[in-house]
């Protein structure tokens, strides 16, 4: 990769670094352990979008990018945007906010600083985040405009291991990352810790700005994401310990073909379907005067009331507080028949209040499964169309399609992918969850018995490789044969048929092997990921990434993500030359 000076567009976040417009869409990490200057960096990268007139907005858990409103040290004039929430805010915000606070930001296409420093606990914090994020990302889907949001200590919104409160964060952010590009929407995630964040979000990246890291985690970090870009990473012990404050390595293999060492420029403020293309006529901002600040105000105080309304655990609060006042009532002299009459109502709107939580956490529960449905519906359906033309969106899909889409894969399993001699059926979709009722064995558990009588023992990603089944499904499947006595070790690493198991299993088709699995699993398989398969199994000895760029023209991010996902499957190994496995040759 060329190691030269790069002056590509203008955002001069460098003097030997610029960075074209269509950066305000791409995904950013900026990583550094504490005073190295990662904020620093990323605020400037802010300032460059606003004098352009971009949009970005700042998620801040900190309490620091209040700075960007500052003049600087100087003389250099504070940007004139808006601040939400924490202590140096222009509106408090709630936990419940966040929707409304998504709401004013695309309706007035202002940027902002959403100061969340000041929340009580981490849960009011995660739904808060998860509020706003799901609101913005659903609006920008109807409105598609360049914007670009900052995610200070990105850690604490994307992180690896998310606590229970945090699932739901996690996700909301992870599609907002990961599919926001098509509606204009492009993410900088700032950490000291990348090993705490969550690795999906931040293979996401396209360009790496990293300042000085000492630790062995971080570094570890930083080498896994270099080297999952198809870049040698063996330096960097050497090269981040030594970096002087301000100044980072830049990687960016794919969109700039570029690697280097910048100084970042020095601050004007305060340092405390397709792609929206920037250059066109930009909507025009409305900044917030002081009466849109009062009645803003006004908006935000009552959609909060409403929200607490329907809140369970703020109807908790009101029922023990009102148990409270009828135990003191109750324990009162009872003098006056309005004493009585008191503690009546009370009961009475405790039990309303009771059944308004019951009726709410049955809701939440409700709404958690038609969730869960619909995701297994999706998924259902994309593995149905993965080799054919998918219906017109909007077109209702009938039953008649389905099974004329299976037509033509089962057309196409038999014409282009089939071998001499052998033949390949496109699988119906199994019931997984129904036993069948003359006592057999189910067919994926059967499968998994009949894979193990033709190879013995077998380690659990072999039985992936010659199954096709998700490691989820396979390790289901196997505890339950476990459970009935067919297979020993099911829960370890080696599996094994016990002879209880081959006697259950009685006589058998074999599953196909070597080249056959190979044909079995070609039409499974997106076309791109299909097509790297066949050409390294084209010889044991494998096939270098720079042959799959040259024979099949992919990109090599597009190709990089194949070759990840191949292996994700179990398909191939990446030590050195991209290989099958040893499963799919004869």
């Amino acid at each position: 990769m060329a190691k030269e000076l790069l002056v590509a567009g203008d955002l001069a976040v460098s003097a030997t670094l610029s960075l074209p417009p269509e950066g305000v869409t791409e995904v950013f990490a900026w990583i550094g352990r504490r005073g190295s200057g990662k904020t620093y960096g990323a605020t400037k990268m802010a300032e460059e979008y606003s004098a352009r007139n971009y949009q970005f907005i700042a998620l801040d858990p900190v309490g620091i990018w209040y700075g960007l409103r500052l003049d600087g040290e100087d003389g250099g004039k504070g940007i004139d945007i808006p601040i939400f929430g924490g202590l140096h805010g222009d509106l408090p915000i709630e936990p419940t906010g966040g929707a409304l606070i998504a709401d004013i930001i695309v309706d007035r296409n202002i940027c902002a600083v959403i100061d969340v420093s000041q929340f009580e606990s981490d849960a009011d914090k995660a739904r808060f985040v998860t509020s706003f994020a799901d609101r913005f990302f659903f609006r920008k889907k109807a409105s598609p405009s360049p914007v670009h949001v900052f995610i200070e200590e990105a850690q604490e919104f994307v992180p690896q291991n998310p606590q229970k409160d945090e699932i739901r964060m996690l996700h909301v952010m992870q599609r907002m990352i990961r599919l926001g590009r098509n509606y204009g929407i492009g993410a900088s995630m700032i950490s000291q810790r990348p090993q705490d964040v969550n690795k999906k979000a931040l293979n996401q990246a396209e360009c790496v700005f990293a300042f000085q890291l000492t630790g062995p985690q971080e570094i570890k970090a930083i080498a896994d994401w270099v080297s999952e870009k198809g870049e040698a990473a063996d330096d960097l012990k050497k090269l981040l310990p030594a970096l002087q404050r301000g100044h980072a390595h830049v990687w960016s293999p794919a969109w700039l073909r570029y690697s280097g060492e910048v100084l970042i420029a020095k601050k004007r403020t305060f340092p405390a379907g397709s792609t929206p293309k920037v250059g066109s006529t930009p909507l025009a901002a409305r900044p917030l005067t002081p009466i849109d600040i009062s009645n803003l105000r006004d908006t935000m105080a009552a959609t909060i009331e409403r929200a607490k309304e329907d809140d369970p655990r703020e109807l908790r609060k009101r029922i023990r507080a009102l148990e409270a006042a009828a135990n003191s009532t109750a324990a009162a002299p009872a003098t006056t028949a309005l004493d009585e009459e008191t503690v009546r109502m009370l009961k009475e709107q405790m039990e309303t209040l009771t059944a308004n939580v019951a009726a709410q956490e049955a809701r939440s529960a409700a709404l958690e499964n038609v969730f869960a449905q619909a995701s297994e519906l999706v998924n259902q359906l994309a593995a149905l169309f993965s080799n054919a033309e998918p219906p017109m969106i909007g077109t209702p899909v009938t039953l008649d399609d389905v099974q004329l889409t299976y037509g033509k894969l089962q057309r196409k399993v038999d014409a282009d992918y089939s071998t001499p001699g052998v033949t390949v059926h496109f699988p119906a979709k199994e019931q997984r969850s129904a036993k069948p009722s003359d006592g057999s064995i189910p067919k994926g558990e059967r499968d998994v018995l009949i894979v193990l009588a033709q190879h013995g023992t077998l380690e659990r990603n072999a039985i992936t490789a010659y199954t096709g089944f998700k490691r989820s499904t396979r390790d289901a499947y196997l505890q339950r044969l476990k459970q009935r006595g067919y297979v020993d070790g099911a829960m370890g690493n080696s599996i094994t048929i016990t002879t209880t198991g081959l006697k259950a299993l009685g006589s058998y088709e074999k599953l196909p092997t070597g080249r056959a699995l190979l044909a079995w699993w070609i039409p499974k398989l997106p076309e791109g990921e299909a097509k790297i398969l066949q050409l390294a199994a084209r010889s044991q000895r494998g096939v270098s990434r720079d042959e799959i760029t040259e024979k099949l023209g992919f990109k090599r991010s597009t190709r990089d993500a194949y070759i990840q996902r191949l292996a994700q499957k179990l398909l191939v190994t990446t030590d050195g030359h991209i290989k099958a496995v040893e499963a799919l040759f004869d």
